[in-house]
């Protein structure tokens, strides 16, 4: 409720940043590279890298900067779960990195999802109790202990837009406009 000021010195430009995934949808594997920035601020990014994903079979991918800077596609390569993969990438400066590599897990078996809409007493920034309304979703799901799990939501929204009973101000009725010639 109350905002927390870490004292942070952090000079822009100093930290290489990897945003990224390997998914078994082709078309979600994407990374961000880029460099930090000022506290408040998106990380600077870095065109012109050279991406390369390995997997444990002795295959590589080369990923592709898209038209925003920064942003590198790896196209039509699906990951496999089971496979361990890891990236290299050079940057133009010459400087190389290399993540370790990494099994990508077998998915989770859902045995069930659900939801509730909840009403909670939540206290606002002045103190005072209010009721709201809350989502709570609920997943049981089969995991084993020997991996590690990963569990990622995607959350769509959907609106309903309905009509309303009470008069438009801006509905003209056309069949009462007087037209020159040309109606």
């Amino acid at each position: 409720l109350t905002p927390l000021d870490f004292p942070v010195e952090i000079a822009g430009g100093r930290l290489v940043v990897v945003s990224g995934q390997i998914s078994t949808l082709s078309d979600q594997n994407i990374i961000q590279l880029g460099t930090t920035a000022n506290i408040n601020r998106l990380p600077f990014p870095i065109s012109g890298a050279s991406i390369t994903l390995f997997d444990d079979t002795g295959d590589s991918f080369s990923y592709v900067e898209s038209l925003s800077p920064g942003i590198y596609t790896l196209n039509n390569v699906p990951g496999i779960p089971g496979r361990t993969y890891h990236i290299e990438i050079a940057l133009p400066n010459g400087k190389i990195y290399k993540s370790l590599p990494e099994k990508m897990p077998e998915p989770a078996v859902l045995n069930s999802t659900y939801y509730e809409i909840v009403k909670e007493e939540v206290v606002d920034s002045e103190g005072a109790f209010t009721s709201k309304d809350f989502l709570k979703v609920y997943s049981n799901s089969t995991l084993t202990s020997s991996n590690s799990a990963f569990l990622k939501w995607s959350v769509e929204e959907a609106f309903l837009l309905s009509p309303t009973d009470f008069p438009d101000p801006f509905w003209i009725d056309t069949s009462t406009l007087l037209c020159n010639s040309k109606c």
